[in-house]
């Protein structure tokens, strides 16, 4: 994969097996052995215009495992997450939101590194109506985050929380969030977005505001 005389072609291609050996590779099989040499490979091409988005594909099924999200962090992925969710192209954020739904489970300092937080606030905020499944990654990295809550200001502070809970308090009003009267969108993506909010977005969006509503903000943390 590192040898620079291979064809983008053929990287594209073994890192697109990679992702699915992943997808389908059970702990006894000989590819489970190896995830760990293997991540280490692919993650240097991580910042590889051509092949970004098959490699966090790959890392998105690969970090399924705690040895892989070890390695990421070992190799400092989380001080590459803030860079990555700058990026314009909506199926590069859908990749890395799905890969730190993973490694938040057992993980959380990652979204507390260089402004995560905030710039996933601002995703949710800002690209939920034309993409509720990317809106629903994005509450599901807050729910696996929040895994356990005993105290928000454990995992937010205020200015986080307020932004969250408007935000949701907003969007699983589908009067507001499915207002697509004067949109130029076609009426096929329209009944596409509405089914994605009713089955992707509204019920982790219900479950991630209950939490917040269950725990309430405490002045200290205890």
């Amino acid at each position: 994969l590192g040898n620079q005389n291979v064809s983008f072609e053929l990287r594209n291609n073994v890192i697109a097996t990679i992702n699915n050996l992943a997808y389908f590779a059970t702990d006894e099989c000989y590819f489970s052995t190896t995830r760990v040499s293997i991540t280490e490979a692919i993650i240097k091409l991580l910042f590889s215009v051509e092949v970004k988005s098959e490699v966090l594909r790959a890392l998105g099924n690969l970090t399924q495992n705690e040895d892989v999200r070890e390695t990421l962090i070992q190799n400092n992925f989380g001080e590459n997450v803030s860079e990555l969710l700058d990026s314009s192209n909506q199926e590069l954020l859908f990749s890395v939101c799905g890969l730190l739904v993973n490694m938040v489970v057992d993980k959380r300092f990652i979204l507390k590194q260089q402004n995560v937080i905030p710039k996933l606030i601002d995703l949710l905020r800002n690209l939920s109506e034309n993409d509720w499944c990317l809106a629903a990654l994005i509450c599901q990295i807050f729910c696996n985050y929040t895994d356990e809550l005993t105290n928000i200001e454990f995992f937010f502070n205020q200015e986080e929380s307020d932004d969250i809970v408007t935000i949701l308090n907003e969007f699983i009003d589908p009067v507001l969030a499915l207002d697509y009267e004067k949109s130029e969108i076609d009426e096929d993506t329209i009944n596409w977005l509405k089914q994605s909010w009713y089955e992707d977005f509204f019920p982790v969006a219900c479950k991630l505001l209950q939490r917040f509503n269950n725990v309430p903000f405490n002045d200290k943390i205890n």
